[in-house]
């Protein structure tokens, strides 16, 4: 008899045990699926942050050509900034072959920059004279050119807000060459 009493707590304790067993990998799933969860609506917020950013940005674009005014760009560069600016670019530059006069066109550019101000992307501003006039076309082709290959620029790390996005004439004739 007692060892028909020894048996059935046994296989009541192995039950208990395989229950709790049973119950912590339910748990363990549950944390699991929590975690995918939240990752994926962090993914789906992220996108949504970009996608509203872009969206901004774009509406920004269309009203500054609608207004015929240049979109907010990043704060002000001291005059110390923008000379080491030219010097370095200056480096890179060079003028677009056999297009007369292409070295005194202006081209208003506008450059992004990463925090280590490395050129993300550089745009020009007058695309609608890009298409019509192949001399400003290899001109701004010949500035876009000196920025990406100039990069990363010579800007103060710590203020990357005031530079993040960059709007400026790149005027050829004050980039001097040593």
């Amino acid at each position: 008899m007692t060892s028909k009493l020894q048996d059935l707590t046994e296989r009541k304790k192995q039950q208990r045990r395989a229950e709790q067993e049973k119950e912590k990998k339910k748990q363990e799933a549950k944390a699991k699926l929590n975690k995918l969860l939240e990752k994926q609506a962090k993914k789906k917020q992220d996108t949504a942050d970009a996608d509203r950013q872009e969206a901004e940005e774009k509406i920004e674009d269309l009203i500054g050509q609608a207004l015929n005014t240049p979109r907010k760009t990043s704060g002000a560069l001291g005059a110390t900034v923008i000379d080491q600016l030219r010097n370095h670019l200056a480096i890179c530059w060079s003028p677009p072959p056999g297009a007369a006069g292409a070295d005194s066109l202006i081209v208003d550019i506008i450059v992004r920059l990463n925090n280590r101000a490395e050129v993300q992307d550089v745009e020009i501003v007058d695309k609608a004279r890009m298409n019509r006039d192949s001399t400003f076309k290899a001109a701004a082709r010949a500035a876009r050119r000196a920025v990406v290959d100039c990069s990363p620029l010579p800007l103060p790390l710590d203020n990357h807000d005031t530079w993040k996005e960059l709007q400026f004439e790149f005027d050829p004739r004050f980039i001097t060459r040593s």
